[in-house]
């Protein structure tokens, strides 16, 4: 099915004014999926400034019954965790604001009138799996350090349908190729979309 034009539209139109990395090919594409398999339990792992949460959140509110599940600490040692490149923990220190990216994901939702169907969790993604028995669709965008990559698909691949689809970015980061090791042995590469940084969809088997 292709993305009906009001939210292709929507996400061109939002992002414009919204901070964050996540494209607006990347963000139709999970909400084209989304719709495609009518998920109603979708997670997005990492939601920084809310660009993917937004606009998962409107294939969500399309659907009516669905919602999307941001999880996010918003914390720096969250960011960094096992990150041993000096330079990227100084950034992260120094130029985010994560407090900030916060409030402007939640007024963010609040403006578009999605909180029906999207729901922020501020934790640490290693600690909330547990909510989330079965998954229909997951975008994994957290710490891209190894050890957290691993440790998400770790926990939330085991819990997504088959046949369902799975996101994920900055695949071209030497730290997250043992992670999408892991996602191949059990999905299928559906596509993969350039950019500032390469991201993926993947169907599991």
């Amino acid at each position: 099915m292709s993305l009906p034009k009001h939210i292709h539209d929507a996400i061109y139109e939002y992002f414009k004014h919204m901070d964050g990395w996540c494209t607006e090919e990347r963000a139709c594409e999970m909400a084209e999926r989304i719709l495609e398999t009518k998920a109603k339990i979708i997670v997005d792992v990492g939601v920084y400034a809310g660009r993917s949460t937004i606009g998962m959140g409107f294939a969500a509110r399309e659907l009516r019954d669905s919602t999307v599940y941001g999880i996010d600490p918003w914390k720096v040692d969250s960011a960094v965790e096992g990150d041993d490149v000096e330079a990227n923990a100084r950034w992260w220190r120094e130029n985010s604001n994560l407090e900030h990216m916060h409030q402007r994901t939640m007024e963010c939702i609040w403006a578009h009138r999605l909180d029906q169907w999207v729901t922020i969790i501020r934790n640490g993604s290693q600690y909330v799996h547990q909510l989330f028995p079965v998954i229909d669709f997951i975008n994994i965008d957290g710490c891209h350090t190894e050890i957290a990559s691993c440790r998400d698909v770790e926990l939330y691949l085991p819990r997504l349908r088959q046949h369902h689809f799975l996101s994920f970015d900055d695949c071209d980061w030497d730290s997250t190729q043992k992670a999408l090791r892991m996602v191949e042995e059990q999905c299928d590469l559906i596509k993969v979309m350039s950019g500032a940084n390469e991201a993926r969809i993947y169907r599991k088997r």
